[in-house]
């Protein structure tokens, strides 16, 4: 079996990764690394000797490595900070990461089927034809679904359809790709 690393800006981020991977990849151990670090101190020098003290004693097969952009997939300096971010983490844990990069936030992956945030809040919002556009997504969700919070996420992504999401999300869809390569379930 093997053992996939998580680490991510917030525990409720990497908690909805692993919700969704597990629905397609069954059998995996997916488990949460690094979780006392969050947001932007993952690009801290205390992260890193962190990092590669759980590497050393975990001993994952591989590690994926969640962050969200905060802005347009043509934020140049942003996009450039967070590859930088990868590589460095990369070179940390053996080479053996997987860079999952969230166009804007996580949060967009939940306008990939709209349909599901109408029906948990009774809301009637519009689909959207391309989810990484949506500047905000958490804070667009805030405003217009009532009783919305980012620790609904988790249980949200239980009820989405993983392949719904590789169709209607470019940048997930190729993050499946190179993962279903590094976990050998490639066709």
């Amino acid at each position: 079996m093997l053992r996939i690393g998580l680490v991510g800006e917030a525990p409720v981020d990497t908690a909805c990764v692993k919700t969704l991977l597990s629905k397609k990849y069954k059998g995996l151990d997916f488990f949460e690394m690094i979780s006392d670090i969050r947001g932007n101190h993952l690009d801290s020098q205390f992260a890193k000797r962190f990092l590669r003290r759980e590497f050393e004693i975990a001993k994952p097969d591989f590690i994926v490595f969640i962050r969200d952009l905060d802005g347009k997939e043509n934020n140049a300096d942003m996009l450039s900070q967070r590859k930088e971010f990868f590589a460095r983490c990369n070179s940390i844990v053996n080479k053996t990461g997987l860079f999952l990069l969230n166009i804007q936030e996580l949060e967009a992956l939940l306008f990939t089927d709209i349909s599901v945030i109408n029906k948990c809040y009774n809301v009637v919002l519009a689909a959207v034809d391309d989810c990484m556009l949506i500047e905000g997504p958490k804070e667009y969700l805030r405003s217009n679904v009532r009783g919305y919070i980012e620790t609904h996420n988790k249980e949200l992504f239980e009820k989405y359809n993983y392949e719904t999401i590789i169709s209607n999300c470019r940048y997930f869809k190729k993050f499946d790709a190179e993962f279903s390569i590094k976990t050998g379930f490639a066709e």
